[in-house]
């Protein structure tokens, strides 16, 4: 999973499948409620988010006023994920937007970044958080988690995978962007 989680790039579209290959092969840090907890959900992106973007691999984001498009020249990965009430939500936040998507009862987020015109990408990646030389490079990681924020509740999801719930306040969530726990996972320049 090492590797896998440091060639994982998540964004706008492509994070629904980015999360469903992340909760069936490792652990996750997953929200009680969308974030922030006291935001105001947006139903279309900025015009300042919407254009298209090509990532690192060249594969190109095209978001729309409310949705997202993403591919490359022989194949699409993600089409049209809709932004929509109590499933995939965008929230405002500091500097950042927050992209909210619930996979049955609790959320999985990732932090949207506008830097220059171009967008970076920020999610809880327990394998890159964590201590490399630690013997338990997970529990490392949750560790630095609980430093910031409960840990409400702990489901198994496999033998050796885990999901950590948890609900931060606005102010801790603020810490725990300020404090790394948030790892870059994706760059975005805007080509139109």
């Amino acid at each position: 999973m090492k590797t896998q989680s440091k060639s994982l790039k998540i964004n706008f579209s492509f994070l629904i499948i980015s999360i469903m290959i992340l909760l069936s092969s490792c652990s996750s840090v997953l929200f009680k409620n969308p974030q922030p907890s006291n935001g105001t959900s947006i139903f279309e992106y900025p015009k300042s988010l919407q254009g298209t973007y090509i990532d690192e691999d060249e594969d190109t984001l095209f978001v729309f006023p409310t949705s997202t498009k993403y591919g490359n020249d022989s194949e699409i990965f993600s089409n049209n994920d809709t932004l929509e009430a109590g499933y995939l939500e965008l929230r405002k936040f500091n500097d950042y937007y927050i992209l909210n998507f619930k996979d049955s009862l609790y959320w999985d987020i990732v932090l949207v970044k506008p830097e220059g015109g171009n967008l970076k990408t920020y999610y809880i990646d327990l394998e890159q958080l964590g201590d490399e030389n630690a013997e338990d490079v997970e529990q490392s990681a949750i560790t630095k988690v609980k430093k910031y924020t409960k840990i409400l509740r702990i489901e198994n999801t496999s033998d050796d995978n885990h999901n950590y719930i948890i609900n931060p306040s606005p102010k801790e969530l603020e810490t725990m962007i300020k404090m790394g726990i948030f790892i870059q996972m994706g760059y975005f320049k805007k080509i139109d």
